[in-house]
Order: structure tokens, then sequence, then C-alpha cells
């Protein structure tokens, strides 16, 4: 019998689209509809457990106290981006390509004794708070993804 775990999934409306967001794990995802949205994100945090380094990252990202609240700032001028220009960015940066799965292409990046996992949403249009967020898991300069 396969062990499971709950997670805090936050949810939120953008245009003609639903965000949700695992603050657990800062692993998001977004659908047209609450239920696929919160489907595509399950999967997403699947991928990332069968992808991430046990000892390491996940360790690292595993928030165990979550606290939801509303902030407004400044985003500055993301591009709107398809996921396979995500992909494409970060392939740039040394990140490579480990699995897809459904509607999320997992990117991950080795560097000395860590690991970089991240699930970018396969869709013709990654929302900018969805980019946000994938823009501070990979560290990368901010740059590559404004206009």
């Amino acid at each position: 019998m396969q062990k499971t775990q709950q997670f805090t999934v936050a949810t939120e409306r953008k245009d003609d689209m639903y965000a949700v967001l695992c603050p657990e794990l800062d692993v998001a995802s977004q659908r047209e509809t609450v239920e696929m949205a919160r489907e595509n994100l399950k999967e997403a945090i699947e991928l990332f457990f069968e992808t991430a380094s046990q000892q390491e990252e996940i360790r690292d990202r595993m928030h165990d106290e979550v606290f939801v609240t509303r902030v407004e700032i400044a985003v500055g001028n993301l591009r709107i981006l398809s996921g396979k220009e995500v992909c494409h960015i970060f392939s740039q940066h040394g990140f490579q390509e480990k699995r897809q799965g459904g509607s999320h292409v997992i990117m991950q990046e080795k560097t000395g004794n860590s690991t970089i996992t991240i699930p970018v949403p396969n869709h013709k249009e990654v929302k900018p708070g969805r980019l946000k967020s994938i823009n501070w898991q990979s560290q990368l300069p901010t740059k590559d993804f404004e206009s």
C-alpha cells in the first residue's frame, strides 16, 4: 500500500484559468477549471517526488508550517511564454528535461551537491503568477523571463 500525504492547495482565478499552488513544496499549475487545476497540481507534485532527490531537494523544499495570506507587489514585465519556451530558457541555463507526464515537463539541474527540480506546465501560455513562481524556483535571473 502506498503512503499518502496531504498538502495545502491555494486556488486563484486568473482570467479564464485557475492557478493552484502547493506552498509546502512551491509547486504550482493551472487549468480551465478548479478540478482540472487540482488534478494537474497533483500530477506535478507526484512527478516532483518521482524525480527530485530524496535526501536533499525534497527536504530543503518541504515547508512544515504554511501561512496563507495576500500581499500586493509589482512583478515587473514578465513576457507571455509557452511551457515549451520556458523549458527552452531552462535548457539554455543547463537544465535538462528529465521526463514528461501528462501536461507537465520536469526540468532539472544538478549543481555540485544540490539539485533543482521544476515541474513546468506544458501549456500554450504560462500565466504570469505561475511564471513568477517558476522563475523563483529556478534561481535564474528574472530578466530571462521579462520583455
